[in-house]
């Protein structure tokens, strides 16, 4: 179940979910708590987040851009205005909001990809199987 199916059957915005999975601390509105308490089965304070439902051992494509941005030690808005993208863009694939096209995926590959210790190939295939699980 990817974040977009569990939003679906929590009855949740898929934003409240993102936001749980980048602050799994976060103290939710009355409603939305109680909705994930009766979809999971579980009181909020026991759960510790999306990731008990789904039980994947792999990151989505969203987690893996960021960490392969943060390898690279670059800025994102560095890397948009290199790559031609707007730097919201950038900032929505990472949050995993929504997908970038195989282009803007290319461009941004060809900015980090030097200040990465892998080969294009290599960031290409992590990233492809990444945005198939994740989808």
């Amino acid at each position: 179940m990817n974040t977009t199916e569990f939003a679906k059957h929590c009855n949740v915005g898929r934003e409240s979910i993102y936001y749980w999975i980048r602050a799994v601390n976060c103290n939710p509105q009355a409603r939305v708590r109680k909705r994930v308490e009766d979809a999971v089965g579980q009181a909020w304070a026991d759960f510790t987040g999306p990731t008990d439902i789904w039980e994947t051992e792999e990151e989505p494509f969203a987690i893996v851009l960021r960490e392969m941005i943060d390898d690279s030690g670059l800025h994102y808005k560095w890397i948009a205005k290199k790559a031609g993208i707007s730097v919201p863009n950038l900032y929505n694939w990472c949050a995993g909001l929504c997908y970038p096209t195989l282009l803007s995926l290319t461009l941004v590959i060809e900015v980090i990809q030097p200040h990465l210790a892998h080969t294009k190939g290599s960031i290409y295939v992590k990233l492809h199987e990444a945005m198939l699980r994740s989808m």
